[in-house]
């Protein structure tokens, strides 16, 4: 299951959250967004029995570039920004670690900040309400969205993440 998160590229983590709902449309455009300097640093989590790792950095004035890995895989490039719906803040990450421009798709995460300052993240489910489901239009799949936005059944179990220190990746030139 950990395999299908590289194949879908984060589809970020969320493919490794088993299930989680990949479109080839976002909920929104990145230059309605504005970056978020809380989101920002190295946090880290439990999902099941695997350690999270996630560093967002940002990548301009309205989109992150976000890393996940899931206990031993390798991590996954995405771009993502945020959408905002009745309140509601989704991330829209998407899939770079292709080149081809099929295979960057994209997966959702509606995410709170919470008073400790962690971050609570539960990615779109694919089953059972968006099992099948394609939107022609950005509208029309924030439309759905809202429609069942409170319904437990829209998201994964939650993960939640901490900050945490060091998880970036060193690049150090060849001696």
């Amino acid at each position: 299951m950990h395999r299908a998160l590289t194949a879908v590229g984060l589809g970020l983590t969320v493919a490794v959250m088993g299930g989680c709902y990949e479109s080839k449309v976002p909920l929104g455009d990145s230059h309605e967004s504005k970056v978020e300097p809380e989101l920002l640093g190295d946090w880290s989590g439990k999902f099941d029995s695997d350690t999270v790792r996630v560093v967002v950095r940002k990548f301009s004035e309205h989109e992150y570039f976000i890393t996940f890995a899931f206990g031993d895989d390798d991590a996954v490039l995405t771009r993502a920004y945020a959408t905002e719906i009745e309140g509601a803040r989704l991330m829209n990450f998407q899939n770079i670690d292709s080149a081809k421009a099929k295979e960057r798709t994209f997966v959702f995460a509606r995410y709170e900040l919470t008073d400790d300052g962690a971050i609570t993240v539960r990615f779109l489910n694919k089953k059972p309400l968006l099992e099948g489901r394609r939107f022609e239009s950005p509208k029309a799949f924030r439309q759905f969205v809202k429609e069942h936005l409170e319904d437990e059944k829209l998201y994964t179990k939650p993960v939640r993440l901490h900050k945490a220190k060091d998880l970036a990746v060193k690049i150090e030139p060849d001696a």
